[in-house]
């Protein structure tokens, strides 16, 4: 497998399916690209651009707007993180201004190198311009990225979640450089269908069978919506419509189905549609309408990077549990599993599936999986899927982050990513940093501890973002804790 220097991978499982369902797999996968010319190609970019990473430097950007229901303003506050993944010699692209104290920190104290940090500005107000847009719009900016693509002797873009934008915007640097350059990303369609839930739920229901996701509909219309969640109130306690598109719990509406139920057909379309129209959404179909599933013992969450075809198996890196928040399950953090043996083999064993199956169609890079388990306990629950998210995230930057900070040695054996609810002892970033001294991870002098992902989000009064490495779970739960009291 080719790997960078930047994105150190580390196997944590070595699932195998039979070669039989391996053949299963890549004949759907044709029967996908045969029937969506342009999933998973991306000669329209540029002749000798793909999916993938060569040696040289890299450019990195944390750009949430391809995702719907982000807004401009909360995007901003988590732009800082895809530096961790940086180094001396790479790019980072931000929205918000430079922040010099945690560049000093990442070089510094987590020994993260220094790359060059460059800001495009804040959007205008109602803009959803693409930072890979704007950057393109940017010739100086191009040119010198371009410039220091050739002295490298190639390029990787490495984008959050990739969009057409990105792609328009590596072949730009192509051309002047006239070095090899790829992007660490799938291709840009592939990308919008992976990450639309309607779409991965019915490559779960081919894959793994109709009983491997909650009870779902995608439904193509107001009328329709009205009805199909009106049968599925009179069945179930909850019931939930989900924007397929947007991120995690953002795009959820959980309904109780007593409030709802024996509404007349009319009155319901009217209520949902506004309810919908207050998380944003702009009026596009499907929707998926379901079931919100309970009890809910653990929701698995598995961290996969994938390899280009002929590179070698998905790898699944990590299996994790997630905390998630408030009625629609907003995620706040994530910590290895520690299931049962049996129900981490199907959980990674399923994941496995899925990824081979994008892996066919062409996905390169980082991808992740989200599950509940349903049921009084993990050993009897059902595992349903719930989405994939074919991007970067909150839990695989963290576990970037780990395997870098651990050198050529063992990685961290637990890490836990968390988001605090307030930070209300800390002003500021720099104030956290000096709250939390005594609890940080500084790599060669002290290798557990916190670490601090971003410094915007503490000074915009909305908690501080960091991961803990721990030598075991409850050691790094109690430095979470230590650091909770603390801020």
């Amino acid at each position: 497998m080719i790997s960078h220097p930047r994105i150190p991978v580390r196997p944590c499982c070595f699932p195998r399916i039979p070669a039989s369902e391996r053949r299963r797999i890549a004949g759907r996968a044709r029967r996908l690209l045969a029937g969506e010319p342009g999933l998973g190609t991306t000669e329209a970019f540029g002749r000798d651009l793909r999916p993938g990473m060569v040696p040289g430097a890299g450019l990195f950007f944390e750009d949430h707007l391809p995702l719907q229901l982000v807004h401009p303003e909360e995007a901003v506050l988590l732009d800082y993180r895809m530096r961790m993944l940086a180094g001396s010699g790479d790019i980072v692209v931000l929205s918000g201004a430079p922040h010099p104290a945690f560049d000093i920190y990442c070089r510094d104290a987590l020994g993260l190198g220094d790359p060059l940090v460059v800001s495009l500005g804040p959007l205008p107000a109602q803009s959803r311009t693409t930072l890979s847009a704007r950057l393109r719009g940017d010739r100086a900016l191009v040119e010198k990225v371009a410039a220091m693509a050739g002295n490298a002797g190639g390029l990787t873009v490495f984008p959050y979640v990739t969009c057409g934008h990105d792609w328009l915007l590596a072949g730009d640097i192509a051309r002047l450089a006239r070095v090899p350059v790829a992007v660490a990303a799938p291709p840009p369609r592939l990308s919008r269908r992976v990450n639309d839930k309607a779409w991965f739920l019915e490559q779960v229901a081919w894959l793994l069978g109709r009983e491997a996701m909650p009870p779902s509909h995608a439904v193509l219309g107001p009328a329709a919506l009205a009805g199909r969640i009106a049968h599925l109130a009179q069945r179930f306690p909850k019931v939930v419509l989900k924007v397929p598109d947007s991120a995690g719990g953002r795009g959820n509406l959980v309904l109780d189905s007593a409030e709802i139920g024996g509404i007349p057909l009319r009155e319901l379309r009217r209520r949902l549609l506004l309810l919908l129209q207050g998380l944003g959404w702009g009026g596009e179909f499907p929707i998926l309408a379901g079931v919100w599933e309970a009890p809910v013992p653990a929701s698995p969450s598995v961290q996969l990077w994938i390899p280009a075809s002929g590179d070698g198996d998905p790898v699944i890196e990590g299996l994790f549990v997630q905390a998630l928040e408030g009625a629609v399950g907003e995620f706040i953090g994530s910590e290895p599993a520690q299931l049962p043996g049996a129900v981490e083999a199907r959980i990674a064993g399923e994941a496995f599936r899925l990824g081979c199956l994008f892996q066919d169609l062409g996905y390169f890079g980082r991808c992740s999986f989200d599950a509940v388990l349903v049921g009084d306990s993990p050993e009897s629950a059902e595992l349903h899927w719930i989405e994939c998210n074919g991007r970067w995230g909150g839990v695989s930057i963290p576990l970037t982050l780990a395997n870098r900070v651990a050198g050529k040695g063992p990685a961290a054996p637990f890490l836990v990513a968390w988001q605090t609810v307030r930070a209300s002892g800390a002003g500021g970033f720099c104030e956290a940093i000096a709250l939390l001294s005594r609890l940080l991870c500084l790599p060669g002098k002290q290798d557990t501890g916190i670490i601090v992902t971003t410094p915007r989000s503490v000074e915009a009064g909305a908690g501080l973002q960091f991961v803990v490495l721990g030598e075991t779970l409850a050691e790094a739960r109690l430095l979470a804790e230590a650091a909770r009291r603390l801020l």
